[in-house]
């Protein structure tokens, strides 16, 4: 949910036991795949395949805000960050973050305050995003289509 006054997402909360500790993150959404479903959350990814049931927990440093994730391929996930102009892609095989880029050129797109998720093509993987740049409390949209 989102606050349209200041565009802050309220989360809703998920819970992980795991060794006989729990942990807290913030659920962003899920994806279905013809084989494959995707849990985003704010700080994880589980991905399940959903022919064996098996999954993959995936968890990011304190510092990583996830705001939406994708299938690339098979093998690597794409990691869209909600305040910050990065995304990285994450290897499933060598179970590490591979590469890191800017989504747009920041002197372009100055003050960029956040991402925020729109949709999701199932066929072509094209995902929605929108982009807020804050500037004296003003606001600014636009609109991207990201492959």
């Amino acid at each position: 949910m989102i606050n349209t006054l200041d565009y802050t997402k309220k989360r809703l909360k998920v819970y992980f036991r795991e060794n006989g500790n729990t942990t807290t993150d913030g659920l962003s959404g899920s994806f279905f795949y013809p084989d494959k479903h995707l849990l985003i959350n704010r700080r994880s990814l589980i991905l399940t395949d959903l022919l064996t049931l098996e999954n993959k927990k995936i968890k990011f440093e304190d510092d990583i805000n996830i705001e939406w994730a994708y299938l690339i391929n098979s093998r690597q996930i794409q990691v869209i960050q909600s305040f910050s102009n990065v995304c990285f892609i994450y290897d499933l095989d060598e179970e590490k973050i591979i590469d890191k880029k800017n989504i747009v050129d920041e002197s372009l797109y100055p003050n960029i305050f956040r991402w925020i998720y729109r949709g999701q093509d199932f066929d072509t993987n094209q995902v929605e995003m929108e982009l807020l740049q804050k500037t004296n409390n003003q606001f600014t949209s636009t609109y991207f289509k990201i492959n």
